[in-house]
This record gives C-alpha cells, structure tokens and sequence, in this order.
C-alpha cells in the first residue's frame, strides 16, 4: 500500500498554458510566480471523450501502453476475499459511477454478490472528483462511506427499504494506486479497504451500497470505477428513480476465513458486541476485553465489571473487582505481566542536611495542595517549593488512583531563582523509577514553560541531569517515572548544585565573533555553540548565504521583497518547457561547487508547494556569444539529485525557499559565461528558481523549449559558484563510528550521540572540523536527528546519502 497524497491538477492542462509570459497583477501564467500575484486566469478543458453530465466517466477507448510494466498489486483484490470483483485496467473499457451524498442529486450505486461465509472486511476501487458542470478534475478529502448491506427484493434489485447490515460514516484505509485513467484527463485511482466491520455481516446473497458521505470537500464526489467480472450490471439512484447501468462494480469481501468469534466487551460503558474476531476487538484500551467462542450474554464476570490489579505487601498479584481487593487496585490492568510493586532494593536515609519537603503521603483521589506546580489545575494557580544553590531535598512521591480509567503520580516542583551564568546540575535518587527534568520557568505562567534535558534511572541508582543556564527562573521536577506500582510516601533524595559557567563560539551570522558564556552571546544576537571557541571553530554557513570562499554570488531575494520565481523545468510534457539562463563574470578559479535556491511548485488552481525531494538537476555551462548563452556549444554539463535544506524564509505565506548545494566533478574551467539549471523529475512539480536581489546584470534569459527561443526576464538569479573546499577528505558519508563504511551501526552510534553517548569519528578534513561532517547524510551540511532519519530511509530503500558540497570525500 501507499500512503496518502494530495493530488494536483491532470496533465492535459500543462501543455496548453506553457507559451504565455510572466504573471502580471491580472492573469497568472504558469512560467513565473512572482510576488504580485493575485488571481488565476480560467483553462477550458478537453471534454470530447465525456459525457455532458456528472453521473458517471467512461474510458476514451485509447490504451495506456506502460501499464503492462506496472505492478498491478494494488489493482486486485487481497488472496483471501470469498468475493472478487477486480478493478478494470486503465486500457480497458471502463466506466465509473457517482455515488456520492453530496453530489447534485445525491447519486448512490449498489453491486450484487453472492458469497459462502461472513463479511467481515470489504474494499473497493474509485475516484475523488470534482464536476466543473462539463469535465471531471481530481481533487482530496478524506472520505468517509455509509455501507449497507440488503436482500434481493427477487427482481433483480435492492430492497432498499430492509436493510440488513448498516455502517455509518465509516473512514477506510485510502491508498494511491499509482495508475490514472483516461488518456487526456490522466485521473488518479484510489483503493479504498474497512477490516473491520464490526459486527461482521452474514447476508451471504444480495446487495451493497458504497456511497460518500465526508462533508470535508462537498465538490469532491466519489465515483465508484467498474469491474470486468460479474453479471454485466449495477443500479444507481439519480435522486428520482434506480437506473440500471451496463458495468459491474469493483469489489472484494473477505470474512472471518475460519478465525474464531467471540464476545468484545468494554467494561467502562457495560457495551457488548457478539460474534466478533478477536483482531476486531479492540483490547489495547483499558477496560475492553474479549472471550472466545462465547456471547455476551454468557461473560463472567458480566460485561460492566471493572477488573484491575489486587497487590499484596509480598508484590503478589491477583485480578478482581476493586471492593474484593484489600490491598492496593491498578484498575483494567492484568497481572500477566506483573504489575505489582516488590520491596525497595536499597532504604534511603535523609542526610543531616537534608530538607524535608513537607508534603503528606499520598492517597487514592488524593488532591496535591504542596508543590503541584504546572500541573495545577487551574495552571493559573500553581504551587512551587522554593529551592537554592546547595540544597538536598528528602521527598516522598508515589502513584494513586483518582478513576478507574486515571492514574496519576506525586510529582515535585521546586522553584530556583539563578542570578549569574553558570551550568545547573539537578541530581538525586530514589527507591522507585526516578525522574528529574531542569525546566526553563519562562515567564512563570505555566505556558511557555520549556524542557531543557530530563533523565530517568532505575530504583536505587543515581540520575543526573546537567545544562547551561543563564540568568532567570528555572523549574526543577521531581517524581516517578511511572504512573503505577509506587506505593505513595516512597522516598527520594535530591541535590542542586550551581557550577562554573561554559563558554562556547558565539556566532553572528557566519561570522565567529566571541568565545564567551551564553548569555554574553544572547546580548550579541548570536547563536552559541558549547564547548567550541573561535580560534578553531567555523559558524555554520547561513541557509540564505553563500559561503565564504565564493567566486561569484548573487543572494536569493528575500520575501519581503520584490521577487520572483521562474520556472525551469524544461519538459513538463515530452515536448513542452522552460528553461532559465543566468551570467556570471569575473571568475578566478574552476567552478566546482553550485549553490542555488528555489522551490518545487505547481500551479493549479493556484501556486502550492509540492515537496519534490530530493530533485534530479541537469546544470550546464556555457560560453557567451554576443551577450547570449551560446547554447549550441555547451561547456560543461552534470546530472546531479540534491535534496533541498529549507531556509525558513516563507513566501506568499505558504512556499519555503529551499536551498540546493552539490559538487560537481570534474571542476568547470570558465571564467565568463552563463549557466542553466533544469529542474527534472516529477512533470506535475516543477523547479522554479528564485530570483537575486544581488546587483548582477540585471537579466536572466527563460528559454520557451517548444519555441526554442530566447526571452529577456528582468531579474537575475540565485546563485554562488565556489571552487573546491580544501579537499582530501578521506572518509565515507555516515560513518560515525570510524569503521570506513556507512551501515546500520552509524545509526545506532548517532542515535546513541545524541542522547549523550561519544562524539562521532570524523577523520581530518580542514576546514570542516569544526563538526561532525562525515554524519552529514543529507547534504545540509549539519549533524543532527534529520541525517539519521534520513539514514533510516535510505537502509529501507530510501535516497542515497548526500555530503555536504563545503566537505568533499576523496573519490
């Protein structure tokens, strides 16, 4: 299965607005998006292959050749349906049907079927579409069905008025099945499947109705596609009378396959439902269980009674109803495994100094009054413990029962004022699971508070916690790690300790300005790096900057200003594109490093972001000719895929500028001349590359691909040719553990690094040793959780490792 996407406007529209020129305050084209847009200029569409009202779509009658390349898994139904209507093929003569709630007169379709057994999951085949009032266009929500189930009424028909087997406003699962129908309007069909239809339906001969019902998009119908196998027919309700049409429905049912049935009780609410898969019952939540081969009528104890946990002082464990448990009750918990607390493996002693915190054991029900802090309720009222620097609190916590469906725990809020830089140790044990946090207190409203760094240990063992901190208020939390299983008054004992401030790089833009403590650094409006000082340290290159060895740059035009993005995605159809040329001048070395900006855009019915990543580029050098590109001669091409790093900087409210850095080798000789970017991939997202608001020539050239003619665009574009970065890297992208190749141990040791565990093993690579460049995987040129999920994505499968372009590995 895939997961879900949202769909965008069919291809026939793309080549028919390529040949316009760029956006104005009135009209929209479709090869710049610039910052003064404001409406979208109206397409016709092509409806000679459809008919001229909305019930229905039919195929074209012309075939789809690569479908026989495809993987039609998605296209039949799962090996175990006792019912098999597959879905026609897109080069088949097909027809789909509105059956839709909110369609113009609420359309509804039923499919007949005969089975042996029960129905217990159905699935079917269909579209997501809009009626402009002469042609379909695709379109999203998440949809919801009314599915009912009812008997021949012996003429061939539906005896819609008994129904047998009603599901209302049911949610599928809702998968792309990567095949589009109809040559021109290339509509994407979706597979809907329920696998759990509870109870499980056991009308073995009849009729089914599938019919939208989601009020999210109420243009957006859904058109239930056919099949070629079955009788030759299905009947729909146009809002007057039952038409019969010439198609079979796709459809699959699948029942419970020999599984055994049982009774799904859930005891908070006494409901109880017969002749039900265990695999339907859903026993994760507290207080729902299910007995085999039983009914509900015949449950012991009856359904409505609340299990739980009955524990001893021994840790023993017995599962009865709260009133028949003299000891302490964990309500809807089973004693497999135990969950019952044994005795502490250590007894704590309050040290001489030690400070009591005061606060009475807790009790079920119990109502915290001491230092409840933020988890006051009302928070506009919270409680804190005043603490200082020096102090060890002897504190008592534990775990209650306030409901049968709510557990809750003793936690401690001390408050501590810190007058100067320093770095804030909060450590201390327990004789239960302990857990501390050190809380950035914000402006004491109990709304903005921030975690800094938490930590947790087993009973007995001591847990530390450590941050820098500057000046302010701070939290510090105490309690169990658990919300059951400790008994209420269990001790702990906890310290605070104010230590030498940490100094570290402060970086002004990429500029290392001061090795000082974090709030000199704050003062600056800087960004500072623990542990690293100037001398050594290199500020990470700016998202919006080109790097500091540049032998040309032109800086993308921020959104506050005038900017524009043009798009260079030369064939958006097989025949048809754009494709942009930008000047440079000036050079005095090889070009062996390209950065650029943009972002991956389409156009209907307005701009939208649509995510490509990472985006195969085609970069190409040119001499100039006579003040153009000459691009009969091009000098230098590469094929690159880059994966964007996203700026931050928002444009039209709704689109990131991302942007996109990559070696090149070999290195380009040319000192003057013009460059292209042409954007690849996905037809339906196009590379629009954004503008600079650099003083270059002024200029660019958009090249028309179907004309293959040349046009003056008044702005140049975002640009840094750099030569190569030092070089001489002698390492293998994602390996951090030093073993000279990238497996699925590098991501076990990253994620061990960032909880705290050893640095990464990054041989020397001047001048990118101020971090941890060899974990860069995702060309970024940082280390940070994104490379390991990206890690994880390319072990399944996924794109391959990116380095950063500023850090070259040897070949």
């Amino acid at each position: 299965m895939k997961k879900i996407f949202p769909l965008f406007l069919v291809a026939m529209f793309l080549c028919w607005s390529l040949a316009v020129a760029d956006i104005t305050q009135s009209s929209v084209k479709n090869n710049a998006l610039t910052s003064n847009t404001a409406t979208v200029e109206d397409i016709d569409a092509d409806v000679s292959h459809m008919k001229p009202f909305d019930s229905f779509i039919s195929s074209d009658g012309i075939s789809f050749p690569p479908v026989i390349l495809q993987d039609t898994t998605e296209l039949e139904c799962p090996d175990t349906s006792i019912f098999s209507q597959n879905v026609h093929l897109p080069d088949d003569s097909w027809s789909a049907a509105t059956s839709d709630l909110y369609s113009s007169a609420a359309y509804k379709v039923w499919e007949n079927y005969t089975i042996s057994g029960e129905i217990c999951d159905i699935h079917w085949w269909g579209f997501q579409l809009y009626f402009t009032g002469t042609t379909w266009e695709e379109c999203y929500e998440t949809a919801a069905f009314d599915i009912i189930f009812y008997p021949d009424n012996g003429q061939g028909m539906p005896d819609t008025l008994n129904p047998v087997c009603t599901y209302l406003g049911v949610v599928p699962t809702q998968d792309t099945t990567g095949f589009r129908y109809h040559s021109v309007l290339q509509l994407p069909l979706w597979r809907f499947d329920v696998e759990n239809l509870v109870p499980c339906c056991t009308l073995q001969s009849g009729w089914v109705s599938i019919q939208g019902v989601s009020p999210s998009n109420p243009d957006c119908w859904f058109l239930w596609q056919s099949s070629a196998t079955g009788d030759g027919s299905s009947w729909q309700w146009d809002g007057t009378s039952m038409t019969q049409t010439g198609f079979d429905r796709s459809l699959c049912l699948t029942g419970t396959g020999g599984q055994t049935l049982g009774a799904c009780c859930n005891d908070n609410n006494g409901q109880c439902v017969d002749s039900v898969l265990q695999s339907q019952c859903p026993t994760g939540t507290p207080g729902v269980r299910w007995a085999a081969g039983t009914l509900c009528a015949n449950l012991q104890p009856p359904c409505g009674t609340i299990l739980g946990a009955c524990c001893d002082d021994q840790g023993n464990c017995t599962q009865t109803e709260q009133q028949n448990c003299p000891g302490m009750w964990i309500p809807n918990t089973p004693c497999d495994p135990n969950p019952c607390p044994t005795a502490p493996p250590c007894t704590l002693v309050c040290p001489p100094n030690g400070i009591p915190e005061g606060e009475p054991d807790c009790y079920d029900d119990y109502v915290d009054t001491t230092n409840i802090g933020c988890n006051a309720d009302p928070p506009a009222t919270p409680v804190f413990t005043p603490i200082n620097n020096g102090d060890t609190i002897c504190g008592t916590a534990g775990t209650y029962v306030i409901t049968p469906d709510t557990l809750a725990r003793d936690t401690d809020w001390y408050r501590l004022v810190v007058g100067s830089d320093a770095t804030l140790f909060w450590s201390g044990v327990a004789e239960f699971e302990f857990l501390l946090f050190i809380i950035d207190a914000g402006s004491e409203d109990c709304i903005d508070f921030e975690v800094i760094t938490s930590a947790s240990g087993p009973a007995c063992s001591t847990v530390v916690v450590s941050a820098p901190v500057s000046p302010g208020v701070y939290y510090l939390w105490a309690g169990p790690a658990v919300f059951s299983g400790v008994p209420c008054g269990s001790p702990y004992i906890a310290t605070v300790q104010l230590g030498t401030a940490p100094t570290g790089a402060c970086c002004v833009g990429s500029d290392c300005v001061a090795t000082n403590t974090m709030s000199e650094c704050a003062a600056l409006q800087g960004d500072w790096y623990m542990g690293e000082d100037c001398d050594t340290f290199q500020c990470p290159e700016l998202p919006l900057e080109c790097p500091p060895n540049a032998l040309f740059s032109q800086l993308p035009t921020l959104s506050t200003g005038a900017w524009t993005f043009g798009n260079s995605e030369p064939y958006i159809t097989s025949t048809s594109g754009y494709l942009i040329f930008d000047d440079f001048t000036g050079l005095t070395g090889d070009i062996c490093d390209v950065h650029f900006w943009g972002a991956q855009l389409y156009n209907v019915p307005s701009w939208h972001d649509c995510g490509e990543d990472p985006v195969p580029f085609v970069i190409t050098f040119y001499n100039d000719i006579a003040g153009v590109p000459d691009t009969a001669n091009p000098l230098c091409s590469y094929t690159e895929t880059i994966s964007g790093t996203p700026t931050g900087e928002i444009y039209l409210g709704i689109i990131e500028a991302k942007k996109y850095s990559t070696v090149i080798d070999p290195c380009c000789s040319i000192t003057d001349g013009w460059i292209s970017i042409a954007g690849g991939g996905d037809s339906l997202c196009w590379f629009m590359w954004l503008s600079s608001g650099e003083s270059g020539t002024g200029f660019s050239y958009q090249m028309w691909m179907d004309g293959d003619s040349l046009s003056i665009s008044d702005y140049d574009l975002s640009l840094c040719l750099t030569p190569a970065t030092g070089g001489g890297c002698d390492y293998v992208p994602g390996d951090v553990n030093g073993s000279n190749s990238y497996n699925g141990l590098d991501i076990t040791y990253g994620v061990n690094y960032f909880k705290g565990g050893n640095d990464p093993v990054c041989p020397d690579c001047p001048p990118c040793n101020s971090w941890y460049y060899c974990g860069d995987v995702n060309g970024s040129c940082s280390y940070n959780g994104l490379d390991i999920t990206y890690g994880v994505a390319y072990f399944k499968g996924g794109p391959s490792p990116v380095y950063c372009a500023d850090c070259p590995p040897n070949p």
